[in-house]
């Protein structure tokens, strides 16, 4: 007998097992019969309440996986993107179910379950967000939302006029707070605590409980009522220990202040032994850093003095420079002035014996003629020669005139500083005109290679310069054979730059030295009484006159090239 009330008892709990413990009447379990398959549409994004990660999870999925070991059905998860769509499936009967929450707009598709939980909407605003949140005031705040909550509907209902932002999601809602774009966030506290933790956002904080609550419960279609009730029916059963052990498996925090919380004493405690810690530490660094800003302001006067120092050097440096290129000029001029002397006796010779001629030859026409010995043929050949003499004179006195006033024009050129504009081609012409003597003692032949209106504003006095340098450097150091000498000077315009190709056929520079030329008192001819800063003046003139450069290279045709650069961009 004992056996047999066993195996009664253990078929009975098979049975119970089976459909669950749930007291089902026999209309509801034909009902369950006939619709052994549920569809239900998980929302894709609703942490922790109802969301898909991989799996459909949630507070509310623990209490569908409940109701349906309870009532012995299978649930069949069906997924969709937006809530939008959700509530367009279920309406159009294409689902069974869904998580969400009673609106009297939703009455003619669906009916509802009991509430599963009742989440409070909390206020959440920045940690360092001081002014007062009055919810009976709230039109002049920016108010963040989330796109198709109904909490949409009820806050407008409740607060007309009030301007809502509304976000993507919550975690959208709570960054944009956290990042002071919006003063406050209103939602509910499952959903707000989940993505705090998720996010691991920290300058957050609960002001206080908005008069709403979210009412999470299952929407089912309008046709399924017994559906429903066999949910209420479990719910109202399921075991209190059930719902709380769900309920803290999905809810961690709940809305007691930061302030409230043991946890404020304890960093309180600490923060203030820190501080005690940091202002000792501080006295410390103080008198620290007094001692190193001494020696470190001992450091900086003793640099300024330095500083000091370095620019009165270079300021000398600079005064040197101009020194030597005046000394420069100067020696250039007294170098050509044997030169010009000789231009000048020529001329000035040939006049003194054309006028010692005349003259004797006057004192014998005179004799005649006051001795009335004077022949027509005699008076007609002093005629001719007095006009001869005078011709002869008077060219050679221009061509003294000439020599001189070019040379005071390249003196006063070569002393004066200050910009004009100078046609280049009508200057090169000139100026080797002037320096024809020195020339013409080396048998140099000079070729101007120049295109027509290349002007240049700059200083006249420092390009004299320049080019009795380079002359100079030719007839000192190129020149130095009884070759034919040879100078050639190129000039165009390329690209908004006068380019000028210096070049003679004299003996070049050695590879090795080419790099040093324009340096300062480099020279090969030392010992010959050579200074060193002919070219060097050359770069400096063209760098400081007229923000130019020049390069040395070999002259294809033998010799040297020196390729000055002059922008004309400010001309």
């Amino acid at each position: 007998m004992k056996k047999i009330i066993l195996v009664l008892t253990m078929f009975f709990l098979f049975i119970s097992l089976a459909y669950g413990d749930t007291d089902l009447t026999e209309e509801e379990q034909d009902w369950l019969d006939s619709h052994p398959v549920i569809r239900f549409a998980g929302d894709p994004e609703w942490p922790p309440i109802d969301y898909l990660d991989g799996i459909q999870k949630g507070l509310g999925i623990d209490y569908l996986k409940y109701i349906e070991d309870e009532l012995g059905i299978v649930i069949e998860y069906v997924q969709y993107d937006s809530w939008s769509e959700i509530l367009n499936a279920i309406e159009n009967k294409q689902v069974d179910m869904v998580l969400g929450s009673y609106h009297e707009s939703r009455e003619s598709y669906l009916t509802f379950s009991h509430v599963i939980i009742d989440i409070p909407y909390v206020v959440i605003t920045r940690s360092d967000y001081l002014e007062d949140v009055d919810l009976t005031f709230l039109h002049n705040k920016q108010v963040a939302t989330v796109e198709g909550w109904v909490f949409n509907t009820i806050i407008q209902e409740t607060h007309p006029g009030i301007e809502t932002v509304p976000y993507p999601s919550v975690a959208d809602a709570l960054k944009a707070v956290s990042f002071g774009e919006e003063d406050i966030f209103i939602q509910e506290l499952a959903s707000v605590s989940y993505e705090i933790e998720v996010n691991k956002i920290t300058n957050l904080k609960y002001v206080k409980e908005y008069p709403q609550t979210v009412d999470v419960r299952f929407l089912i279609r309008k046709d399924y009522d017994e559906l429903r009730q066999l949910i209420d029916k479990v719910l109202m059963d399921m075991p209190q220990s059930k719902k709380n052990d769900i309920y803290n498996d999905w809810i961690k925090l709940d809305i007691e202040s930061f302030y409230e919380q043991p946890m404020f004493y304890v960093i309180s405690v600490f923060l203030l032994v820190v501080s005690l810690l940091v202002v000792f530490w501080f006295k410390l660094l103080r008198r620290q850093i007094r001692i190193k800003t001494q020696a470190l302001q001992d450091e900086l006067n003793h640099k300024e003095m330095i500083q000091k120092q370095l620019e009165e050097a270079i300021e000398k440096e600079k005064e040197i420079k101009r020194e030597m290129i005046v000394q420069e000029r100067l020696a250039s001029l007294g170098s050509m002035v044997a030169g010009i002397s000789h231009e000048v006796n020529n001329p000035l010779g040939i006049c003194l014996t054309s006028t010692s001629a005349f003259r004797s030859k006057l004192i014998r026409v005179k004799k005649d003629y006051e001795s009335d010995h004077l022949k027509k043929n005699q008076f007609d050949d002093f005629m001719i020669m007095a006009e001869e003499s005078a011709q002869i004179i008077e060219s050679n006195l221009n061509r003294a005139i000439q020599t001189i006033n070019g040379f005071k024009n390249m003196a006063v050129d070569q002393l004066q500083d200050g910009k004009e504009m100078i046609d280049f081609c009508l200057f090169i012409n000139n100026h080797t005109e002037t320096m024809k003597y020195e020339l013409k003692k080396k048998q140099v032949k000079v070729e101007i290679i120049c295109s027509d209106n290349l002007y240049l504003l700059g200083d006249v006095g420092a390009l004299t310069q320049i080019f009795t340098n380079l002359m100079i450097n030719s007839l000192v150091h190129g020149f130095v054979n009884d070759n034919k000498h040879l100078i050639k000077i190129k000039a165009a315009l390329i690209e908004r730059t006068l380019v000028i190709e210096y070049s003679d056929n004299g003996v070049g520079i050695p590879e090795d030295i080419v790099d040093q030329v324009f340096k300062l008192f480099f020279t090969t001819k030392k010992k010959q009484g050579g200074s060193g800063i002919g070219l060097h003046i050359v770069k400096h003139l063209l760098d400081e006159k007229f923000d130019g450069r020049i390069t040395c290279d070999e002259n294809p045709g033998g010799g040297v090239m020196f390729t000055l650069h002059i922008p004309i961009r400010n001309h």
